[in-house]
């Protein structure tokens, strides 16, 4: 696959060959945040593209989503979601431009909101940090879908809407 963006190709084929591998970060709320490190493996179910954050985010078929920089294709963090495989996902900006999440719908219907750790000065994921949640965040969307979330996108700031296979 090869995506054109503002400075010429950038090469997704990469997406079909890396792996997370390594789990360290944090554990929250049934989410665990994952640093990537190896190649991936597995297929990929579904992809988002956030050309203001340069930041892209991938669903893949070992249930996980893993965010990756576009200007140069590298993966940073994964995110996997206890009991439930990622189906779905989707860079959000909030209401007024007051920042961004990340929206990872699973095989369960339910939909998880991650809010990103936007570095003012850059206006940048912080890649060290790039979730402002805390031990106590409830990210799950209530109500969820009866089967599982097929598809989401965004209409507008702080608007998304979702697919499910309860229709």
């Amino acid at each position: 696959l090869f995506q054109s963006d503002f400075t010429g190709k950038f090469n997704l084929s990469v997406l079909c060959e890396y792996r997370c591998r390594t789990i360290f970060h944090c554990v929250l709320r049934g989410i665990v945040l994952t640093s990537c490190f190896s190649q991936y493996l597995d297929s990929v179910l579904d992809m988002h593209l956030c050309e203001e954050l340069r930041l892209g985010v991938c669903a893949t078929a070992d249930g996980g989503a893993a965010l990756f920089n576009m200007e140069d294709g590298q993966f940073f963090v994964g995110i996997m979601l206890f009991e439930v495989a990622a189906r779905s996902v989707l860079i959000m900006k909030h209401k007024h431009g007051t920042g961004y999440s990340v929206l990872a719908g699973g095989s369960d219907g339910t939909i998880h909101r991650i809010p990103l750790n936007i570095d003012p000065t850059s206006g940048r994921v912080d890649e060290d940090s790039p979730f402002g949640v805390s031990d106590d965040t409830d990210t799950v969307i209530k109500p969820r879908h009866v089967g599982p979330v097929m598809c989401m996108a965004s209409p507008g700031e702080g608007r998304f809407v979702s697919g499910g296979q309860d229709g």
